[in-house]
């Protein structure tokens, strides 16, 4: 048959004509090698030739939930034994994993149809495979701000998570399955058999499922109330459901300008005139318990151990991830509050300083701004080259420092220069400073955590806190040659970091179960004494601790107060120096 009476019978359906191409192609080799083969070795290969093959579509939706829920939800799994109070695989447990298992039949009999099954089914099974892998390896859960970190995330880095142990897992877990899928042949029955038989096969398994779990349906309810965390390990639907939830958040929210915040804002005069040069540097998972400034044994802060600080140890942060805390902090909501869609929808800590007339820098070596320096002069610094501060693709937090005098204004004038650290962001905690502060050892040396011991992940996280200590250092040490300004520097970290305890690793938890490493974080201030002079300010008034529990409401009245600028979004209770002013330069009219 020639090829266009081939194409021609198939009625020049493209891919029916490429499937008899290849059949064509098959059998004229094979007769080719059978006419011109011994016989005996003819006889071997034909009997290991293999066939493809062939399933029904409900087998293989059968064999696809099975294999999501036996290789794929190791971590819900082993939650849900630690949450059930029977100790063991009890009637509570198998009655769980059967729940999920029908909703895994469910969720693939709605698309396990023709030209649709194997698409849809190969992308559920790598979703999965790359949620089981930062699940198991990592602790991380996946919500929906766990899936804003990976929207969020650069190029840069997501290729740190590229290491050996992960192509293996995903080749192990998620392409060799996608492949044995892609080659089985799968058998339909004429449409309305099919969903017929669809339709009979989800009904019976949700009855069975009901009559079994109905007799247990008090100990069911009080499980999944006091154990709420357990929706977030159940893959890959949690990784589904927070997707919708993240994208359904990021396409409500309006293009447009931003709502008035804080029109009110401006400068309180002080006694002296000279312009004010505020720094605000954000930190990156640095959290208080690896502090030698909060009683950590090991001396992470030498430099700022002999400068004169104001330090706040003891700080809960308004989220656990970057995504969250940033915008909170600098959106003036306060954590209970907070509310991503709105935050974007107003102006914001920069905007009630550009109000008030102060030149409003950002400076990132991090993921950006998210958004917050829209209305400011943003300097991305994260693919700058430089032959010392970036060596190997990414840069270290020094780069922060090279050639910030020219963001200084000329001549002088009410400045906020914020800073916005990679710290340390893990996993590869060792790219996070320049070898000479490597004084912790043996580091981790891997993005891979699992494969270092404990103690040496724990040494390269403390030798980036101890390169940060560095980084501050400097920052105060160019603030004290700016004798043009009253010169400031406030220092608070974006959230904190787990390194292995209770099961946790990097940050990124719902707050409600993240461990205090993911949420307790530092916050410090730096005072020139000419900026304490101005203000008639009272060091060892501020050196004592306010009463209130600390969170990262604080950050943004501080930062007001530290800028001297008044307005009627400035709430008093929240500011660090409330008490420590002279009255006559007081930032509100409120105090």
């Amino acid at each position: 048959m020639v090829t266009s009476d081939l194409c021609e019978s198939i009625s020049g359906d493209l891919r029916h004509c490429t499937l008899q191409w290849l059949d064509l192609a098959q059998q004229t080799a094979n007769s080719w090698f059978w006419q011109n083969s011994h016989p005996l070795l003819n006889r071997d290969i034909q009997a290991m030739q293999l066939k493809r093959p062939e399933l029904s579509s409900q087998t293989i939706i059968v064999l696809t939930s099975l294999y999501l829920l036996v290789a794929l939800n190791g971590v819900f799994v082993g939650r849900l034994l630690q949450a059930t109070p029977d100790g063991g695989v009890g009637l509570l447990d198998v009655t769980m994993l059967a729940a999920v298992f029908v909703i895994h039949m469910l969720l693939l009999s709605v698309v396990a149809w023709p030209r649709v099954l194997k698409p849809a089914f190969v992308c559920l099974i790598l979703i999965a495979t790359a949620a089981a892998y930062f699940m198991q390896r990592f602790g991380a859960v996946m919500d929906r701000h766990a899936i804003a970190s990976v929207f969020e995330s650069d190029a840069r880095e997501a290729g740190e998570w590229l290491n050996g142990g992960m192509m293996l897992w995903f080749l192990g877990f998620g392409v060799l399955p996608s492949a044995l899928l892609i080659w089985v042949k799968v058998r339909y029955r004429p449409f309305l058999s099919e969903a017929g038989r669809r339709i009979g096969y989800a009904t019976a398994a949700v009855v069975l499922l009901l009559a079994v779990a109905w007799p247990q349906s008090q100990s069911l309810s009080a499980l999944l109330r006091n154990h709420a965390e357990l929706r977030h390990f159940a893959n890959p639907f949690s990784v589904l459901n927070s997707t919708r939830g993240y994208l359904k958040h990021e396409f409500a929210l309006p293009e447009g300008p931003p709502a008035p915040y804080g029109r009110d804002a401006r400068v309180v005069p002080g006694a002296d005139q000279k312009p004010i040069l505020l720094v605000l540097v954000i930190g990156e998972s640095a959290r208080s318990s690896s502090f030698s400034l909060a009683g950590y044994a090991r001396d992470t802060n030498p430099e700022l151990q002999t400068l004169p600080l104001l330090k706040y140890m003891d700080v809960e942060s308004c989220g656990t991830n970057t995504a969250t805390s940033l915008p909170c902090m600098f959106s003036g909501l306060g954590q209970d509050h907070y509310d991503a869609g709105k935050a974007r929808r107003r102006e914001n800590l920069l905007d009630l300083f550009m109000h008030a007339g102060y030149n409003v820098r950002w400076r990132d070596n991090n993921t950006g701004s998210k958004k917050i320096a829209a209305r400011a002069t943003e300097t991305d610094l994260a693919s700058a080259t430089h032959p010392t501060w970036c060596p190997a693709g990414s840069c270290f937090d020094e780069i922060l420092l090279e050639n910030l005098d020219q963001d200084l204004p000329m001549p002088a004038k009410n400045t906020v220069l914020v800073l916005h650290m990679l710290g340390s962001h893990g996993p590869a905690y060792i790219e996070r400073y320049p070898r000479e502060f490597a004084r912790f050892t043996p580091e981790c040396d891997s993005p891979e955590l699992s494969t270092c011991e404990r103690e040496s992940i724990l040494n390269a996280y403390d030798n980036s806190i101890l390169y940060s200590d560095h980084v501050l250092a400097r920052t105060i040490a160019w603030l004290e040659t700016k004798t043009a300004y009253q010169t400031a520097m406030f220092f608070a970290s974006d959230h904190g970091e787990s390194t292995g305890e209770h099961g946790f690793y990097l940050h990124g938890a719902p707050k409600f179960m993240a461990p205090d490493e993911q949420t307790r974080i530092p916050m410090l201030i730096w005072l020139s004494p000419d900026w304490q002079q101005a203000q008639g300010f009272d060091w060892q008034c501020a050196a004592t601790a306010p009463g209130s529990k600390l969170n990262h409401d604080w950050f943004f009245h501080t930062a007001l107060s530290l800028g001297r600028v008044q307005s009627s979004v400035y709430e008093p209770k929240l500011d660090l120096l409330k008490n420590c002013w002279n009255p006559t330069a007081m930032p509100s009219s409120q105090m």
